[in-house]
């Protein structure tokens, strides 16, 4: 997250992006590898297949149902 940035969590499940910054979000809903369980200290970890969201203010995303809900894309910001 950005240090600027924030974000404002409604009913324990819904966040939402504030401010100039982005916030990124890694969902391990789809992980197929990861081998922390049998590294040694300070080596790395592997993973793959995790989903990850890069968040703007105004993005909302869905803890429970891992959904992201973005704003419409403006000409003015492109």
């Amino acid at each position: 997250m950005a240090e600027d940035t924030g974000l404002i969590i409604k009913n324990g499940n819904k966040v939402e992006v504030i401010s100039s910054g982005m916030v990124i979000v890694f969902g391990p809903g789809q992980l197929t590898h990861n081998n922390i369980t049998i590294l040694k200290e300070n080596i790395p970890l592997t993973m793959t297949n995790l989903i990850t969201h890069v968040l703007f203010a105004g993005d909302c995303y869905d803890v429970d149902h891992r959904t992201v809900k973005v704003l419409p894309a403006v000409k003015s910001l492109l």
